[in-house]
């Protein structure tokens, strides 16, 4: 008898950032979008995501941001069918301090999903995402660098 090879699903992550650029206190919002192009259902999908110290109470959403949770680091999808897909909303307050009115952070963020499913293609199970954190001398000014707004702030203290 010939051996029958084991089906492959091909289980992808892509993770956006809504905005780019933001500010201490700001809420970042993620999505992840958990895909499978197939040929087979991939069973026991989990999503995992170490949200960075720089952004604190994070919180998931897996209907559209209807309502959320906090987030444990991880999410059981269970068996995604080949050909469907699943976005998840990830949100947290980015920490709250301020320095000089310039970007000097930058936060980096990766997702990871798996499967118990061989996978032919591993190199699309990762997906990261880098916002930039602008951090204003707030004496100097009341908007931030970024191009959200312009200010001088030559007068630093």
């Amino acid at each position: 008898p010939n051996p029958v090879a084991p089906e492959e699903a091909d289980v992808s992550v892509v993770k956006t950032a809504i905005t780019k650029r933001v500010m201490p206190g700001d809420t970042v919002v993620y999505t992840i979008v958990v895909s499978n192009a197939g040929p087979a259902a991939a069973p026991n999908v989990v999503v995992t995501d170490t949200i960075p110290p720089e952004i604190i109470r994070p919180e998931v959403s897996i209907n559209g941001g209807l309502t959320f949770s906090p987030w444990p680091g991880s999410f059981d999808i269970g068996t995604l069918p080949a050909g469907a897909s699943i976005t998840i909303i990830i949100r947290g307050k980015v920490v709250s301090s301020s320095t000089k009115c310039k970007c000097i952070t930058t936060i980096t963020n990766t997702a990871k999903v798996t499967s118990t499913t061989p996978d032919p293609n591993l190199n699309n199970n990762t997906s990261t995402v880098t916002i930039k954190v602008c951090r204003c001398f707030k004496v100097c000014c009341k908007c931030c660098c970024c191009n959200k707004c312009k200010c001088d702030c030559k007068n630093e203290h």
